[in-house]
């Protein structure tokens, strides 16, 4: 009976490590995924600030793909891609009007080069 109280409490302990093992992997996985996003969301706003809204615009996305409930991301979005917005639209500008240029020469000498060619 003693035998059998070790086995049992051994595999407990066994089956109680692994537990706490995989547990444990799980919460550094969860704490990984929480820096990755934080430093993605930090470098989305480097970004916007340095004019790059493309790439501001792609940081903030993942960030809210991973947790789409941060605080902030979702209006950082929103400015990413109004700025973004405004850079691609072109300003439209007038083409400037071609004028031909006058032929300043006398109606002989115009008359008498067509006749020549």
């Amino acid at each position: 009976m003693v035998v059998y109280l070790d086995r049992r409490c051994d595999r407990i302990a066994w089956s109680g490590g692994r537990n706490f093992r995989r547990l444990s992997a799980q919460l550094a996985q969860a704490d990984q995924v929480v820096m990755n996003t934080v430093q993605q969301y930090e470098l989305g706003v480097v970004d916007l600030a340095a004019g790059r809204y493309d790439m501001a615009r792609q940081r903030f996305e993942f960030v809210i793909s991973l947790n789409p409930n941060f605080p902030g991301a979702r209006e950082k979005l929103t400015e990413a891609m109004m700025a973004q917005a405004i850079v691609y639209t072109p300003t439209p500008q007038p083409t400037p009007t071609i004028e031909p240029t006058p032929d300043l020469r006398g109606e002989e000498e115009i008359f008498r080069v067509t006749t020549l060619s």
